[in-house]
C-alpha cells in the first residue's frame, strides 16, 4: 500500500490517501483541481528523489538535491516511472523507429552482421583473414581445382616482360594474363607479348591446390603469403563444372566468370580492411552511427539527414500566372534588392523569343523552361540559379526570405530514409537498413521474426532482435501496425505519437513498478482505446500499479479504484471527493464525476436542438496525406466536428487542406497551395484562425498576464504612477522580458536552473532578488500600496477588483473569469497548468479579442483533456461564437464533445492506408443510425 499523509503540494490541502499495490488506479477531477500535483508532482517526484538517494555519495555530490514534495510521510512507494506526453508536435527529426528506440537497435544489428556492398561495383566488402578465406575454401565441396592468386604492384609505366622477369627473379612460376596460363621459367627476358590494356591484369599464382584433401596449415600459410605479396588482397579461382556453368549452384557469392585456356573459372577476391577487392575502393569500418541519421557519418549529405529538401514552390514563387512577366508575376523580384534578374530578362528576352508582355500561363514550356533554367549564352541564369545564390549566404534575413518562397519535398537521394549511400550498401539477409525503415510496422515486425527464427541467428543476433521485435509487437497491439518506421512523429497525430511514447516505454518487462500515466486516452478514438486497454490491463497483471490520470468514461470503468479530486481547480480544489471502484461513483454525494456519469446513464445528455447551417463551404479532391481525392462539404454558422479514429485523416483535412485553402482564397500569405482541386464558398468568410494544440509557453516569462496582453496594461499602469515619472521609469522598466527593471541575475526568472545531464533539470530561487524578478528600486514603486510583483502573485478574480476603474483591463480579465480561470495567479508559469487549464486560457484569449464578421475557426482537438463539466463550458463559449456568426469546425474524438456538436463528418474507416475517405455525414443522430461508423457505434450511449 502507497500511503500519503499531509499533501500540500500545490493547491491539495493537506490530504491523506492510500493508494493499494498492482491496482488500475485512476484519479479524474475538474482542470486544476490537483491532479497532476498528486500523480506527478508529489508520488513521481518522490520516486525521482528517492532513485537519486540510491546512488553513490560521488554521484550525489555532483547532483543539486530534490527537495522533498511537501507532505508529513510517503511511505510505500515502489520504482515509479513517468510516461511522457510526446508534445503537442514531436521534433520533426524524431521518427517512429527512434521513438520506439527500434533503429538503435538496428543499427548495431546492420554495423556488426551486416555486409557491405562497393557503391561501385557492389562486390562484397569484408574484412577477410587468412582463416575467414580457408574457411570458405574448405566449405567448397571436394575435388575442385583452386588457383590462389595475387596481383602484384609495379608502375604504370613498367613493361609486361619487365613485371614477367622480376616476378620470376622473386621465385614464382606461374602467372594469368591476356586470358591464358603463363609459366615464367619459359617466358624469355625479351618476350614480344603485347602490352596490357588498361582492364587486363596479371595475377600471379602463388599456389595450385584441390579441396578436401590440402592441409589446412598450407592453405592458412599460403593465404598469409598471398595477402602479403598482393597488399592486403588476393583472389581464389575454382574451375567450373558443366553444373556451375550451365546455373547450378554457384559456390562463391559474387563470384566472377573468367576463362583461363578456354576454360571457365570462378573467381572471388579478398582483401584485408575495409577495402572492395575489385575495385579498390576503401570504407571505414562499420558503426553504429553508420546507421543513424543523427549522427554526421550516417546521415545523408543531401538533405543532412532530415529526409526532406528545400525547393523553389512555383505557387509561392508566381502566384498570379495571369500577370506577365512585365507586370511582375515573379513576385521575388517585385522587391528592390532582388530587381537585378529581372532587368537581366528584359536585355535578353526579345533574342530568345520570350516574352515579357504574355501571361504567364500562356508561355510555351520551352519559354516557361527559359525563366527557370536560364537562358544559354546570356548573363541570365534563371530562378533556379537565383535561388541557389540566395542558399549560398548565410545571413539569417536573406534565410528568411529565401524560405518564404520555397517549400519541402522529399529528399531524392536518399528517398526519405534519411541515411547516407554507405548505409544503403550494407545489407543483413538481403535486405538493406533504408529498405527495413520504409516498412510498415507489421511487415517489419514478420521480418525480425523470420531472422529469429532461421538456424543461422546466433545468440548475439537474437540478443539485438528480440527487443526489436518485442518493441514492434508492441506497437501492433496498440493499433499501429500501419504506421511506417521512417515515418516522422510531427507528421503523426497526437493520438498515434501518444501510442509510440506508450509503446518505448511500456515495453519493457518491468515489474513491481509504479507506473503514471497523464492523460492516456487524450486524442484517441473510442476504438483505439480497446487495444489501450490491453496493454494496461497487462502491465497491471505483471505486478506493477498504474496511476492513471484521465476522465474518459472508458477508462473510468475499466480501472480497479477512482481517486477523484476536486471541487473545482484552484483554490477551490485540493480535495479528496471520492475513493473507491468505478460502481460507487454514482453513490457519491460530492463527486461531479459521478453524477454526471449518472446522467450518461439514464442517457439525457444530448442536445437535441442542432443549429441550422448558414452556408457550405464545398473541397474537391483534398489528398493531402492519406486523404483519398475527397470531396466534402463543411457547413458554416454551425459546430462542425471532424472525427474518425486516430490517423484517418482528420488534420489532414482540416489543418493542412481546409486551412491553407481558405487562408489563399482569402488573400493570407505564408500559406502553400491546398492538396485539393478546388475550394467553393469562401467568399462568405471574413477570416479564418487555426486554434492548435502549440505549449503556451515553456518557461517562468510565460504567464496568463502575458498571453492576454493583461501585462501590458499593468505596466503602463505603473509607469503611470507619480513614483515611476518622478524616476523617469517607462513601462519597459516593469518589464521581466528585457534589461532594465529586472534583476540582472536571474535576468528576470526568479530562479536560475542547474543543467543535468540525464535528468530533469533543476530550478532554485534567485538569491540576489529571493525570486522577486526585479531590482529593489523598482519594486519601490506602488499603485494602490502594492508592488507589481505583489500583482503578479494575484488571482484573476483578485486582480478585477483591486484594477477597478481600468475598463480595458477588467474587460479582458472578464474573459478569464468566464472561463472558470478567476483562481490563476496572473503570474503563475504557463508551463505549470494543466491541459485543461491552457486549453481554457487559449480559448479566453480568443474569445477576448476582435475578429472580423464570419470568421472560420478551426480547433485541433479542444475538448482534450477537459473533464465532463469543462466540456459543457467550451460547447457554451463555442456557441457564444456561433450566436456572433462566425463558425467553427473542430478535429475531435471526445463522445461528449461530439454529442453536443451540430454537424459530423466521419473519416476511416481504418487509419494510414485504410484511412482517408468519408464514411459518415450528418447529425450525431444521423451517425448513430449508420452501421458503418466506428464512431457512429461508440456515440450511442451518448444520445
Amino acid at each position: 500500500m502507497i500511503e500519503l499523509r499531509g499533501v500540500a503540494v500545490h493547491n491539495l490541502k493537506q490530504i491523506d490517501v492510500d493508494l493499494p499495490w498492482r491496482k488500475w488506479i485512476v484519479i479524474c477531477g475538474p482542470s486544476g483541481s490537483g491532479k497532476s500535483s498528486l500523480a506527478l508532482d508529489t508520488l513521481f517526484a518522490e520516486g525521482q528523489r528517492l532513485f537519486l538517494e540510491t546512488l553513490s555519495p560521488e554521484v550525489k555530490q555532483r547532483l543539486p538535491r530534490y527537495e522533498r514534495p511537501l507532505a508529513a510521510s510517503i511511505s510505500g512507494l515502489p520504482p515509479t516511472i513517468a510516461v511522457p506526453d510526446p508534445g503537442w508536435r514531436s521534433a520533426r527529426e524524431e521518427t517512429v523507429a527512434t521513438a520506439g528506440e527500434i533503429q538503435n537497435h538496428l543499427a548495431i544489428l546492420f554495423a556488426k552482421f551486416g555486409t557491405l556492398h562497393c557503391l561501385n561495383c557492389g562486390h562484397p566488402v569484408r574484412d577477410d583473414t587468412p582463416q575467414s578465406i580457408s574457411e570458405t575454401a574448405e566449405a567448397l565441396p571436394p575435388g575442385k581445382r583452386l588457383f590462389l592468386c595475387f596481383r602484384p604492384e609495379f608502375s604504370t609505366d613498367t613493361s609486361l616482360a619487365t613485371r614477367l622477369q622480376a616476378l620470376r627473379i622473386r621465385g614464382f612460376a606461374r602467372a594469368i594474363f591476356q586470358g591464358k596460363m603463363h609459366s615464367l621459367d619459359e617466358v624469355p627476358a625479351d618476350a614480344g607479348f603485347p602490352a596490357l590494356d588498361v582492364d587486363e591484369e596479371l595475377l600471379v599464382v602463388l599456389d595450385r591446390l584441390k579441396t578436401g584433401t590440402t592441409a589446412p596449415a598450407r592453405l592458412r600459410d599460403s593465404l598469409e603469403n598471398a595477402l602479403s605479396a598482393g597488399n592486403g588482397a588476393c583472389a581464389l579461382l575454382m574451375e567450373a563444372d558443366t553444373e556451375t556453368e550451365n546455373g547450378g549452384q554457384d559456390f562463391f557469392e559474387f563470384s566472377r566468370r573468367e576463362n583461363i585456356d578456354g576454360s571457365v573459372w570462378l573467381r572471388h577476391d579478398f582483401s584485408r580492411g575495409m577495402a572492395c577487392p575489385v575495385c579498390g575502393a576503401e570504407y571505414p569500418e562499420l558503426e553504429s552511427r553508420h546507421f543513424k541519421f543523427q549522427s554526421t557519418e550516417g546521415a545523408c549529405p543531401a538533405c543532412e539527414g532530415t529526409g526532406r529538401q528545400w525547393q523553389a514552390d512555383p505557387v509561392q514563387v508566381i502566384p498570379d500566372p495571369s500577370l506577365s512577366l512585365r507586370q511582375g508575376a515573379v513576385a521575388p523580384w517585385r522587391r528592390a534588392p532582388h530587381r537585378e534578374p529581372h532587368q537581366t530578362l528584359a536585355d535578353n528576352a526579345a533574342e530568345h523569343d520570350l516574352s515579357l508582355d504574355v501571361p504567364y500561363a500562356e508561355l510555351s514550356a520551352d519559354q516557361q523552361a527559359m525563366l527557370w533554367q536560364g537562358i544559354p549564352g546570356t548573363e541570365f541564369h534563371g530562378l533556379n540559379a537565383f535561388f541557389d545564390e540566395l542558399a549560398s549566404r548565410r545571413d539569417a534575413e536573406t534565410k528568411k526570405f529565401l524560405r518564404s518562397w520555397q517549400s519541402q519535398v522529399g529528399c531524392p537521394k536518399c528517398n526519405g530514409s534519411r541515411l547516407s549511400p554507405l548505409a544503403s550498401h550494407v545489407r543483413y539477409h538481403e535486405t538493406t537498413m533504408p529498405e527495413m525503415l520504409n516498412m510498415p510496422v507489421s511487415d517489419a515486425l514478420a521480418m525480425t521474426l523470420d531472422w529469429q527464427e532461421r538456424g543461422t541467428a546466433s545468440s548475439r543476433v537474437r540478443q539485438i532482435l528480440e527487443p526489436v521485435s518485442q518493441r514492434l509487437q508492441f506497437l501492433t497491439e496498440v493499433g499501429l501496425d500501419d504506421l511506417y518506421l521512417r515515418s516522422s512523429m510531427h507528421d503523426l497525430s497526437r493520438g498515434e505519437a501518444k501510442r509510440v511514447a506508450f509503446a518505448r516505454a511500456l515495453a519493457s518487462e518491468l515489474v513491481q513498478v509504479l507506473y503514471v500515466l497523464d492523460e492516456p486516452s487524450t486524442s484517441l478514438h473510442a476504438e483505439d482505446l480497446r487495444a489501450l486497454h490491453e496493454v494496461l490491463r497487462r502491465l497491471r497483471d505483471r505486478g506493477n500499479t498504474l496511476l492513471v490520470v484521465d476522465h474518459h468514461p472508458a477508462m473510468l470503468q475499466q480501472a480497479d479504484e477512482i481517486v477523484e479530486t476536486g471541487p473545482e481547480g484552484g483554490s477551490g480544489g485540493g480535495e479528496i471527493l471520492f475513493q473507491g471502484p468505478p460502481s460507487e461513483v454514482f453513490e457519491a454525494d460530492r463527486s461531479p464525476t459521478g453524477r454526471f456519469l449518472a446522467r450518461l446513464r439514464e442517457r439525457c445528455n444530448g442536445q437535441p436542438n442542432r443549429r441550422a447551417a448558414s452556408g457550405t463551404l464545398t473541397l474537391h479532391g483534398a489528398r493531402a496525406r492519406n486523404l483519398k481525392e475527397i470531396t466534402v462539404e463543411i457547413p458554416l454558422g454551425v459546430l462542425c466536428v471532424v472525427t474518425g479514429v486516430s490517423g484517418a485523416g482528420k488534420s489532414s483535412l482540416v489543418e493542412h487542406t481546409l486551412l491553407p485553402a481558405v487562408a489563399r482564397a482569402l488573400g493570407k500569405r505564408g500559406f502553400s497551395q491546398a492538396p485539393c482541386q478546388e475550394l467553393i464558398g469562401a467568399q462568405s468568410l471574413g477570416d479564418v484562425t487555426f486554434l492548435d494544440r502549440a505549449p503556451l509557453g515553456q518557461t517562468s516569462r510565460a504567464n496568463p498576464a502575458t498571453y492576454v496582453k493583461v501585462f501590458d496594461e499593468i505596466r503602463r499602469i505603473y509607469a503611470e504612477t507619480p513614483e515611476a515619472r518622478l524616476r523617469n521609469y517607462s513601462a519597459g522598466f516593469f518589464s521581466f522580458n528585457v534589461e532594465g527593471g529586472r534583476c540582472p541575475a536571474c535576468k528576470g526568472e526568479g530562479q536560475l536552473k542547474a543543467e543535468m545531464r540525464f535528468l530533469p533539470d533543476v530550478y532554485r530561487p534567485c538569491e540576489e532578488c529571493g525570486g522577486r524578478r526585479y531590482r529593489p528600486e523598482i519594486l519601490e514603486v506602488l499603485y494602490r500600496g502594492r508592488t507589481i510583483i505583489e500583482v503578479l502573485r494575484m488571482t484573476v478574480d483578485e486582480a478585477f477588483g483591486f484594477f477597478r476603474g481600468q475598463a480595458r483591463l477588467q474587460t479582458k480579465l472578464q474573459s478569464l473569469r468566464e472561463s472558470g480561470l478567476g483562481y490563476l495567479a496572473l503570474g503563475q508559469p504557463l508551463h505549470t497548468l494543466s491541459e485543461g487549464e491552457s486549453q481554457r486560457l487559449r480559448l479566453a484569449a480568443h474569445l477576448a479579442a476582435k475578429h472580423p464578421a464570419s470568421t472560420l475557426f478551426l480547433f485541433d482537438e479542444p475538448a482534450a483533456g477537459l473533464h465532463f463539466s469543462d466540456v459543457e463550458r467550451l460547447v457554451e463559449w463555442l456557441g457564444r461564437l456561433l450566436s456572433l456568426g462566425h463558425s467553427v469546425v473542430a478535429c475531435d474524438h471526445h463522445p461528449q464533445f461530439l454529442a453536443a456538436a451540430d454537424y459530423l463528418i466521419d473519416l476511416g474507416l481504418g487509419a494510414g492506408e485504410q484511412g482517408g475517405n468519408i464514411v459518415a455525414t450528418g447529425t450525431p443522430e444521423e451517425i448513430v443510425r449508420n452501421a458503418a461508423s466506428l464512431t457512429g457505434k461508440h456515440l450511442a450511449e451518448w444520445l
